[in-house]
């Protein structure tokens, strides 16, 4: 039974003190008395408020049916992929979002993400946590080798802060 849910974003700040665009957005959507959707989608680049707006009218806008079962849901992250790289109204080359979805019906629990924003459930009998995603973090070996892979590598800016994507031989996000 979920007894509470919310959700809450805001803009960061840059290291000069500016305010920057909110560029996240969430859905938290009760089907029924049995069956919730829960999202979190973090964007990034110039343009990552619009892909993560896109993302979440796009999960809104689907029937629970595409969203409870993994299959289903792998279906439904393939199809949304398809439907942002098609965009022409924003940039999705230098622009993109994490994404981490949770469907909840009376008898499972099904996530799938892509990036690095997590979800758990606290439990309130026990007051434990548990972790249904896990991040894809680049600097992770899997990940690494998948983006290496695919033409790209892994790095941080001039040595600090996370890790990075960039084009194999360029200093540009890839």
């Amino acid at each position: 039974e979920v007894l509470k849910y919310s959700t809450y974003t805001k803009g960061g700040v840059s290291i000069d003190g500016r305010n920057k665009t909110n560029q996240d957005s969430s859905i938290a959507k009760s089907h029924s008395s049995t069956e919730y959707s829960f999202g979190v989608f973090d964007g990034h680049g110039p343009d990552g408020h619009f892909v993560s707006q896109a993302i979440k009218q796009y999960f809104e806008s689907q029937p629970s049916t595409n969203l409870s079962s993994k299959e289903n849901l792998t279906l439904t992250f393939n199809s949304l992929s398809k439907f942002i790289q098609s965009q022409k109204s924003f940039d999705v080359f230098n622009s993109g979002s994490t994404c981490v979805f949770v469907h909840i019906t009376s008898n499972k629990i099904i996530c799938g993400n892509c990036g690095d924003s997590r979800a758990i459930i606290i439990s309130g009998v026990s007051n434990n946590d548990i972790q249904l995603s896990h991040d894809h973090k680049p600097e992770l070996p899997e990940e690494r080798k998948r983006i290496e892979q695919s033409g790209g590598r892994v790095d941080r800016v001039y040595g600090m802060g996370p890790y990075r994507v960039w084009m194999k031989n360029e200093n540009y996000p890839g």
